[in-house]
């Protein structure tokens, strides 16, 4: 990933710390050094997200860019991990579908009241991919005869060789 700007501050605590000093200068300064990341990866995303304090306890976060998007959870780690899993969810399915995925918004322009905070949340949805959507499928291919005949001399498997050689033309690590 290719970060134009990066700064050292964990992303709750500027988010903190703008939602207390709304009209402060470096609150502001804060967030936009934060806010605009230039990803070349198209599988990873990052985007704002309003965090609501629920008066019974818990969380409600939802993305003002990502219609539909909403999720809770009973504290802020939890919740954290909820809407990232909401967001990879959502964006995967429009990579799939086909749809066009939205720009994030600037969070200088969201409004937000005294029990809200914004803050950044990240998505891989290639890492999601590999996670929910790992089945098998069978190709069929063709190859010389006497390629096939040493391969098979040698006990190369095919599958591995195919999918080593596809992750290699697509860019894709094994760790990634």
């Amino acid at each position: 990933m290719n970060i134009k700007y990066a700064l050292a501050y964990n992303n709750f605590a500027v988010a903190y710390l703008y939602r207390r000093t709304a009209t402060s200068r470096v609150a502001h300064s804060l967030c936009n050094l934060l806010l605009f990341y230039e990803v070349t990866d198209m599988s990873k995303y990052i985007y704002p997200a309003i965090f609501q304090e629920q008066s019974e306890g818990g969380y409600t976060v939802v993305f003002p860019d990502i219609p539909g998007c909403i999720t809770q959870g009973e504290n802020i780690t939890e919740s954290i991990e909820m809407a990232e899993d909401a967001l990879c969810l959502m964006l995967y399915d429009a990579e799939v579908s086909g749809e066009s995925i939205p720009k994030p918004s600037n969070p200088i322009n969201i409004k937000t009241d005294k029990n809200s905070f914004v803050a950044f949340v990240n998505c891989d949805t290639l890492k999601y991919r590999k996670l929910k959507s790992n089945k098998a499928v069978k190709k069929t291919l063709t190859v010389p005869q006497w390629l096939d005949e040493l391969a098979l001399s040698e006990n190369i498997n095919f599958s591995q060789v195919l999918q080593n050689a596809l992750k290699e033309q697509l860019h894709i690590s094994n760790t990634h």
